[in-house]
């Protein structure tokens, strides 16, 4: 038998060379899985879609806080460039500094519009005009966001950190713990479970392979 015809018995799916030689999970605890990919360029491997959606909430709420306060200071640069009278007050004196147009600017932008300070030339209009407008979508992208994450149904399941093979019911059995971390209640649990393993070795071969294993919950005591 052939060393590459030998690798292909022994692989599990997963790849013979990774199966011996690396001693890092396949799969994280979380069931997410570990790998890296190459040569791939980073805009092609990018879904920000689905970054925002599968991304922790402390994450998502600082990069969202930046991307607010960044379009602000990009649109308040923009009307300090169009000169001391881009802006100006109720009473038609100019408005000058930095400070001055980032507020406009998030009024702007939240389409808040207290109107102390208004546009005072026909460039700002038009900045006021394109920041509106981002600021509608913006807004909206954000709130769809938000909603996709609340309403995306997450599972969080916490297995023991060991198992045991013990007699069970007249059976040699593979027994772990699973238990809900949510203080709701789980109704009608269905569970799958594969187990990959590496029977019997005879000479020069292994027989090997998946199988769905039957689940035989246990019974809850007190």
């Amino acid at each position: 038998m052939s060393q590459e015809e030998h690798e292909e018995i022994l692989d599990l799916g997963f790849g013979s060379v990774v199966s011996r030689e690396s001693t890092r999970r396949l799969l994280n605890r979380d069931g997410t899985f570990n790998v890296r990919r190459k040569g791939l360029g980073f805009f092609r491997s990018l879904s920000v879609y689905h970054f925002l959606l599968d991304t922790t909430w402390p994450r998502f709420l600082g990069l969202t806080a930046a991307l607010y306060i960044a379009l602000n200071t990009l649109f308040a640069l923009g009307y300090v460039a169009l000169g001391p009278g881009a802006l100006a007050s109720g009473d038609g004196s100019p408005v000058t500094g930095f400070g001055s147009a980032f507020f406009f600017s998030v009024h702007t932008l939240a389409t808040i519009g207290f109107g102390h300070i208004v546009p005072g030339t026909v460039g700002a209009d038009v900045l006021v005009t394109v920041e509106s407008l981002l600021g509608l979508l913006s807004f909206g992208l954000a709130a769809g966001l938000i909603f996709a994450r609340f309403s995306r149904p997450t599972a969080r399941i916490i297995f023991s950190d060991r198992a045991v093979i013990a007699p069970y019911r007249g059976v040699t059995a593979l027994e772990f713990r699973v238990v809900n971390s949510r203080s709701n209640q789980i109704v009608e649990l269905h569970a799958r479970v594969i187990l990959a393993l590496r029977r019997g070795q005879s000479v020069g071969r292994a027989d090997e392979g998946t199988a769905d294993a039957h689940v035989q919950p246990a019974a809850r005591h007190g």
